[in-house]
């Protein structure tokens, strides 16, 4: 990928080639502030920089809502199917309207 850019000399490697490490709780306000978390204990955990983002939904009708609180907002992460599909089917409308957005910013540290 980097390679077909003109990026040389630099390999990505994937957290899924590094050994598990926990992560701090996503306390931040915004995306961005949980984003700059995951970088630095990605980076603290395996000495090297590390990209992260952060994720969530963000809909105009409920002042922004759920943003950075939106993997809460569906209920433990959304882990069953009728959840996340209803969380998906409200975005999907959201969307739609323009009345809504994803976020998701990364970061590097």
């Amino acid at each position: 990928m980097l390679d077909a850019a003109g990026v040389n000399g630099i390999e990505l490697v994937g957290l899924d080639e590094v050994p598990p490490f926990p992560e701090a709780p996503e306390t931040g306000a915004t995306f961005e502030e949980n984003a700059l978390a995951k970088a630095r204990d990605g980076a603290a955990a395996t000495g090297m920089p590390c990209i992260a983002d952060d994720s969530g939904v963000e809909i105009d009708a409920l002042n922004g809502m759920p943003g950075v609180l939106s993997a809460r907002w569906s209920g433990t992460h959304a882990t069953t199917a009728p959840t996340r599909r209803l969380s998906w089917l409200s975005w999907e409308t959201c969307q739609t309207s323009g009345a809504a957005r994803h976020s998701s910013p990364p970061v590097h540290w």
